[in-house]
């Protein structure tokens, strides 16, 4: 086998373990292949999965082991599956697989899909793409988890769906586990349920003693392109320093990711530490799964700061390199460690017009202007300039521009309502500071 780029490659064995549902006419008689996804653009070719440990492979409710060679191609990070639709009974429904590099047997990758790739069930797909999720245990020094789970009372608390659980410690984090047992009723104090409650079938759950979680606000541009919007399902990854989050789905109740669009989602999650890269991908579901995306922003609502994410570039099957999933990375912003620059603290209260469509979805900026010197452009927080409403902002910039003598406001046209009715700006002088803070939203 070669990887999809040119050059020299390294082989490695894979362990790969698929675990076909327990559904009626889950089973399938197809040839069943794979091709692995790594994180610096490599892949694999097509795998064809044979030579299982049990004669008739992919049967209802079993498990099948393979043992197979493939390119090294780094840290794993997605996978597709697909079967040729094949033999007498071609449908099948798959619950997820595990994919081992025997080179470093202490990390496993799992993908869920817990969906039929069948042409006569579900979305009548017969391939899918599946997020990996990194497991990373270490052999020699196992720990042993005890998990009760407490059902609700109320009616129709049970499930009959397969129930995962993910631990997260200050050392690591477990991955998806399945809870498997004669019982399969769960509840968090909450439903998991897509027709109650917040519609949500996912929670994080955090000890009664600790307060941890942090709040993110994603805010997504898809492009202006034509056929820039997507039907597909949209996961994100967020990568810190201190942790990752795992997958996961940017769902609202509104018709999400359309061309010239932005769309704001908010997620609750044990805090990661600083971001430093995110990856995005979709499904490829729907009558129209390409995407264009042109960038997201990430505020980390705890420690009062922005990131932004560049992409510009499609996320599907038919454009670009047909990929559906990238790893962004943050714009990087000057570094002032060595000598904090002396500075002036400024809170900034802008005043939206009470007049029809005042309002403006557009990202709104200021550059400040001093006797010998003017700042970059400074964006203020997207989601505010309502009509008749009030905003204010702090932030911090550098002395030599005092005292102020103009200030420059305008936005970047972008959104679905750009137009904006500005009645006024007031800028008010609280503090001498270092200039190592971010721009800081009341």
């Amino acid at each position: 086998m070669r990887a999809s780029l040119n050059g020299p490659s390294k082989m490695t064995s894979y362990e790969v373990i698929v675990y076909t549902g327990d559904k009626s006419g889950a089973g399938t008689d197809s040839k069943v292949y794979i091709t692995l996804f790594g994180n610096h653009g490599k892949q694999t070719e097509k795998i064809h999965l044979k030579n299982s440990n049990n004669k008739d492979p992919f049967e209802r409710n079993q498990t099948d082991i393979f043992h197979v060679q493939g390119d090294y191609i780094g840290e794993l990070i997605k996978l597709r599956v697909e079967h040729d639709n094949t033999g007498r009974s071609s449908g099948w429904f798959l619950d997820r697989i595990v994919v081992t590099d025997l080179n470093n047997p202490t990390t496993k990758y799992i993908a869920i899909c817990n969906k039929w790739l069948a042409k006569d069930e579900g979305d009548r797909q017969i391939s899918r793409e599946l997020i990996l999720n990194k497991q990373t245990s270490e052999i020699k020094r196992n720990n042993q988890y005890k998990i009760t789970v407490f059902t609700g009372k109320k009616t129709g608390a049970g499930t009959d769906a397969d129930v995962f659980i993910a631990l997260y410690g200050n050392l690591a984090e477990t991955g998806a586990i399945k809870l498997e047992s004669k019982k399969n009723s769960f509840e968090s104090g909450k439903w998991l349920a897509k027709d109650e409650d917040d519609k949500e079938i996912a929670r994080f759950l955090f000890p009664k003693k600790t307060v941890t979680n942090n709040q993110y606000k994603i805010t997504v541009f898809t492009g202006k392109k034509t056929g820039a919007g997507t039907d597909a399902d949209v996961f994100i990854t967020l990568y810190g320093n201190l942790a990752e989050t795992g997958a996961i789905k940017l769902e609202s109740k509104k018709n999400s990711f359309e061309a010239g669009k932005k769309d704001e989602f908010t997620i609750e999650c044990p805090n990661i530490g600083e971001i430093n890269k995110i990856l995005i991908a979709h499904n490829n579901k729907g009558l129209a799964p390409g995407w264009f995306l042109d960038q997201i922003l990430i505020e980390d609502v705890n420690a009062h700061h922005i990131y932004e994410f560049p992409c510009n570039r499609w996320l599907a099957k038919d454009e670009d390199d047909k990929e559906i999933s990238r790893f962004l990375f943050p714009k990087k912003t000057i570094d002032h460690e060595k000598e904090p620059t002396a500075g002036v603290s400024y809170n900034i209260t802008v005043y939206t017009g009470d007049k029809k469509n005042a309002g403006t979805d557009a990202r709104v900026y200021i550059v400040m202007h001093g006797k010998n010197s003017s700042s970059s452009q400074i964006f203020l927080c997207d989601g505010k300039f309502e009509k008749n409403s009030v905003d204010k902002f702090t932030t911090d910039a550098s002395s030599d521009l005092s005292p102020l003598t103009a200030l420059d406001i305008g936005h970047d046209n972008s959104g679905v309502g750009p137009a904006w009715y500005l009645d006024k700006v007031c800028l008010d002088c609280l503090r001498i500071c270092n200039l190592s803070k971010s721009l800081v939203q009341d």
